[in-house]
């Protein structure tokens, strides 16, 4: 089973998107979010972004551009088989700068850089 959890710093702990993410290893290492031994810890093991890298800008984009988000995700729910992301999201996104946060398959373990942003209000993904 997978999931993804939210890690929140305080600002002052981190000047950029690198030292947030590595912070928030040290902290789910710190807080046995991960054990070796058998029946401990959360899960087995973790990664920043992972299969869900990309997930903090799509969620900004449905808070700034909602209808472009709400015709990308009818498309995506009508794509059974998950064969088109990115082709879709760059019709429904025709200017969106920087790293397409959709079908990113050589996430690192630390992630990219948009996988750790300042957040200055909630995002919900409903």
């Amino acid at each position: 089973m997978h999931f993804f959890l939210y890690v929140c710093l305080p600002v002052e702990e981190a000047k950029t998107s690198l030292q947030a993410r590595r912070r928030a290893c040290r902290y789910l290492e710190k807080e046995h979010f991960v054990s070796v031994a058998r029946f401990c810890g959360h899960c087995d093991c973790y990664s920043v972004g992972g299969r869900y890298s990309g997930m903090l800008t799509l969620l900004r984009l449905k808070g700034a551009t909602y209808r472009e988000s709400s015709v990308y995700s009818e498309a995506i729910s009508r794509d059974e088989k998950r064969r088109w992301p990115l082709k879709l999201f760059k019709k429904c996104f025709p200017n969106f700068g920087g790293r397409i946060p959709v079908g990113r398959f050589d996430v690192e373990f630390d992630g990219y850089e948009d996988d750790a942003q300042l957040m200055t209000r909630f995002c919900s993904h409903n």
